[in-house]
């Protein structure tokens, strides 16, 4: 009889083992995963031939390692092109400096000023890739120009070293002054 019991209990350990996964997530787990390490008044800096080029304050940054992600609130940044001359700078609520895609994504209340060109866009999420230098908005972007024009598309993607953008479904309004009579 002692045999069969053991065997009994040893084939039901084996099923429980078995039957039961054992990579739950985190979330399955009821878990949230921590940060590595908190900063408050976090300066970031990507480096690119080897000058600045993009220069951020983060008022709180949460690193994880395991991910190579730094989750960051409060987001200032400021992008200088190759002649180390200041042509962006760029303020959201929050961000998610991923390097392990090379992409330093903003979000919520996104506002970008084009000092090179008087502009100024608005947008929920834009992603910069800083290794391809590409500035990228699935969202809806909302571009306003010093001379009151207003643009607004549903999408956008910009090549800094070309300086050019693609834009989808454009709707724009232009405004002019009126010419004085002498």
């Amino acid at each position: 009889m002692k045999k069969s019991n053991f065997a009994v209990v040893f084939i039901f350990t084996l099923f429980c083992f078995f039957s039961c996964s054992m990579e739950k997530s985190d979330a399955d787990m009821g878990r949230v995963e921590l940060p590595d390490m908190l900063q408050q008044n976090y300066k970031h800096n990507i480096y690119k031939n080897k000058r600045v080029y993009l220069e951020a304050e983060i008022g709180l940054a949460k690193s994880f390692e395991k991910k190579n992600q730094i989750v960051c609130e409060d987001v200032y940044a400021q992008i200088t092109n190759t002649k180390n001359e200041l042509t962006m700078k760029i303020n959201s609520d929050n961000a998610i400096i991923d390097n392990a895609v090379d992409e330093f994504l903003f979000q919520n209340n996104v506002v970008i000023n084009k000092l090179d060109q008087g502009i100024t866009l608005y947008t929920d999420e834009l992603i910069l890739n800083y290794n391809q230098n590409l500035l990228t908005s699935e969202g809806k972007i909302r571009i306003l120009k010093a001379d009151g024009s207003e643009l607004l598309a549903d999408s956008m993607k910009t090549d800094l070293n070309s300086q050019t953008t693609e834009f989808s479904k454009i709707d724009m309004d232009y405004f002019y002054e009126e010419e004085k009579e002498e």
